[in-house]
């Protein structure tokens, strides 16, 4: 399954409640596109992939899940599951700045 699913806001995302405690870590900063990439391995050879683009100006090495969605103005935000460090399993964003037309919302 290689299909990415909108969704209307990061809590609709399936499951995410299981994670919401879980410490991500940074994996990746970009400074000139404020783009983070946080990771958490969930065993079996799987991690979710956390990607985000916020208005946040302190950027954590290690942060629970709930503080990273409760941030105000993310412009963007992409939950991945992934197997074997390339097989994506899962994909959900949320895209506030892209039209609603435009989105494919999960069912």
């Amino acid at each position: 399954m290689n299909t990415i699913n909108d969704v209307k806001e990061i809590r609709d995302i399936p499951e995410i409640e299981n994670y919401l405690d879980k410490v991500f870590k940074l994996a990746l900063y970009e400074v000139e596109d404020k783009i983070e990439i946080y990771n958490l391995d969930i065993g079996d050879n799987m991690h979710i992939s956390i990607d985000l683009n916020s208005d946040e100006t302190v950027i954590d090495g290690e942060i629970e899940l709930v503080n990273l969605i409760t941030r105000e103005n993310i412009h963007y935000f992409s939950y991945t599951v992934i197997l074997n460090e390339t097989d994506i399993i899962k994909q959900y964003s949320y895209r506030p700045l892209i039209p609603s037309n435009e989105k494919t919302f999960i069912k």
